[in-house]
């Protein structure tokens, strides 16, 4: 199995791909109207189906940094949210040579799921034609969750941490490495 699930809490889903070197973690903030999901990983496995089977409100992405193993199933939803900072990262390209994102996938061997679309020899980075932008001091919310967006750079310039402020946690995507 590509995806591990993990709950934090009831409506708060930890999704792991831990078939993949880079053991990628997404995270899914279930509300009734909404709810938001955290990264979308490597886009070797279909986490949108997947999510789909754990909510059936509609789904906005929200963005940690635009790298390969963060973004890889945005392309599978609508609604995706990133920092200014690296909103054009997810418009036009991500900034590093696509025989580099290739080799980091590739690291270690690994096999796609049976339901994959993946196909390493004509992998490209997803891209997102209109996505919205958030800034540092912003708040996204559902129903049960409120995260606070701070503006983190340093892995990448336009790294943001969630801060959710009911639980107290802290998603830091990259940032603590």
């Amino acid at each position: 199995m590509w995806y591990t699930v993990e709950y934090i809490e009831n409506d708060i889903i930890a999704i792991g791909e831990n078939a993949h070197w880079e053991h990628t973690l997404s995270y899914l903030f279930r509300g009734k109207d909404v709810s938001w999901l955290v990264d979308t990983g490597t886009g070797i496995g279909n986490i949108h189906s997947l999510v789909r089977s754990l909510t059936s409100s509609s789904i906005n992405v929200i963005t940690t940094h635009v790298h390969w193993d963060h973004i890889g199933g945005h392309a599978q939803f609508e609604t995706v949210y990133v920092h200014e900072q690296e909103a054009s990262w997810l418009r036009d390209a991500i900034p590093i040579p696509l025989s580099v994102l290739k080799a980091q996938i590739a690291k270690v061997p690994f096999t796609p799921p049976q339901d994959s679309q993946f196909v390493l020899e004509s992998y490209v980075p997803p891209r997102v034609k209109t996505p919205h932008i958030v800034h540092h001091g912003d708040c996204v919310s559902n129903s049960n969750f409120l995260l606070d967006i701070f503006h983190t750079p340093g892995h990448s310039p336009g790294s943001i941490c969630l801060y959710e402020r009911h639980t107290g946690y802290l998603l830091t995507g990259d940032l603590v490495y």
